[in-house]
């Protein structure tokens, strides 16, 4: 009689090809995880080193130049001065993002770099408010007189209309000076105001508010603003023409009769204003809140820039927002450090 045959064999094979189906599973799994991890790894450092090139790359166009076919090697040209090729450059771009589209073929990757440059001058300064604020009851009361008007769009603030009164009574009883402007999201009125600034996209038409860092600075050293040079949160608030997203070149020439007429030393009074900003910011001397002109400096010389950089390779994209102080190195040149620098 022959031995019953046991009938093990085929599941327990079938058993071992599922192990070792499932082992080649999961290793192919964790090694495509790996491959998905590493690129987004490498993608951010590239988007990260792109990003603080762009501040480079700010720092470059905020250096003043004078062109060859414009410069003073032409006969009968006259030099210009560093303020009004600082001008120049800078006036077109102000504000707007500037977009650069990287090749593999030209620059070894497949990038977008976007920066944007805002001159700290165009803002209003929070410290040397708080300084005034703690000034005599007639002084604080000349400063409420003087910025109730710019701060009573309470449509920009989603707040009470008496918003200057209450930042400067706040500020007339802080005891400490500010170290970042962030620090003014403490007071219930600026709360929900979004930090950092975000230039108009190209056609853009959507409604925007105002943005903290972009309406107040503690970087420049005067209490006056650079007309010139208005944040665009400070045209909002001062009822101006506010920065659209339009193509910088057919910018370039629409400016090109300002640029013209641009002088580094100008006492702006309504002659001036209504000649030289009103085609800009869209509105008369004569319908700025009163006193504003006082506010004004006579004298064109920036020194403060924030610049906003965005990097992105792939899917990845890294934001920096710095703040970049001038000095004047050997022989008039500029130069430039990051005071600040914020990862967004």
């Amino acid at each position: 009689m022959m031995a019953q045959r046991n009938g093990y064999i085929l599941p327990l094979s079938l058993m071992i090809i599922s192990i070792i189906v499932i082992a080649t599973t999961y290793l192919f799994d964790l090694s495509l995880s790996h491959n998905i991890l590493m690129n987004t790894l490498q993608e951010r450092e590239q988007a990260k080193m792109l990003a603080l090139g762009g501040l480079q790359l700010a720092m470059s166009q905020l250096t003043p130049f004078e062109k060859k076919e414009e410069g003073a090697s032409a006969p009968g040209q006259k030099k210009k001065s560093p303020e009004q090729q600082l001008f120049e450059q800078i006036f077109p771009i102000i504000n707007r993002w500037q977009t650069f589209e990287l090749t593999q073929a030209v620059e070894g990757i497949d990038a977008t770099l976007r920066i944007c440059i805002c001159a700290e001058e165009g803002k209003i300064n929070l410290a040397q408010l708080l300084t005034l604020a703690k000034g005599s009851k007639e002084s604080i009361a000349k400063l409420k007189e003087l910025y109730e008007p710019i701060f009573k769009n309470s449509d920009l603030f989603k707040a009470k209309e008496n918003l200057a009164s209450a930042l400067i009574d706040s500020l007339s009883k802080r005891k400490a000076p500010f170290d970042d402007v962030t620090q003014l999201a403490e007071l219930p009125e600026f709360a929900t105001i979004p930090f950092f600034y975000e230039p108009p996209e190209l056609g853009a038409k959507e409604k925007r508010g105002v943005y903290l860092m972009d309406l107040f600075t503690i970087e420049t050293e005067s209490a006056q603003l650079e007309p010139w040079l208005l944040s665009d949160s400070v045209c909002a608030v001062l009822g101006l023409k506010r920065v659209e997203g339009v193509d910088l070149e057919k910018r370039k020439q629409e400016i090109k009769p300002v640029i013209e007429k641009f002088n580094p030393t100008i006492k702006w009074d309504k002659q001036q204003w209504d000649s030289l900003l009103k085609p800009i910011y869209g509105k008369d001397f004569a319908s700025l809140p009163k006193g504003i002109g006082a506010l004004f400096t006579a004298k064109f010389e920036p020194k403060i820039f924030s610049v906003i950089s965005y990097g992105k390779v792939g899917n990845t994209v890294q934001r920096i927002y710095a703040i970049l102080a001038r000095s004047s190195g050997p022989q008039g040149v500029y130069t430039y450090v990051i005071r600040k620098l914020y990862w967004l």
